[in-house]
């Protein structure tokens, strides 16, 4: 066998076993999917209210956490397809991509699409 097809063939190997091995988890979706949400509502509601009220925010933004993980908890499926996987979600009828994962990282919203999406539907 010809010199480059090893090297070739043991790289491709140890890639493959990389990305097999660092190929997120639903918990993992999960995580950057309430850290985002929770992100993108909190600078909303701190934007939206003024200094006497921010007190009140503050208290609503506990909540805004716990109330998206329990939400994902039930809606997030998490497809694994051994070097990646995808975070879908099932709401008013629409399934949506809502993530994407690979290398032990999660992409998912961008926070400033999210703020938009926010202010179309005021």
């Amino acid at each position: 066998m010809n010199k480059k097809v090893i090297i070739i063939s043991i790289i491709t190997l140890f890639l493959l076993i990389l990305l097999i091995v660092t190929c997120p988890s639903k918990q993992d979706h999960k995580e950057v999917i309430v850290a985002t949400l929770t992100n993108v509502i909190d600078d909303e509601l701190y934007e939206s209210v003024n200094e006497d009220e921010q007190e009140w925010a503050m208290i609503g933004s506990l909540f805004t956490g716990k109330i998206i993980e329990v939400f994902l908890d039930q809606r997030l499926k998490v497809n694994n397809y051994l070097i990646f996987s995808t975070g879908i979600t099932r709401f008013q009828g629409t399934t949506k991509r809502v993530s994407f994962g690979i290398l032990n990282h999660v992409f998912t919203f961008d926070e400033d699409e999210l703020k938009k999406a926010i202010h179309e539907e005021e």
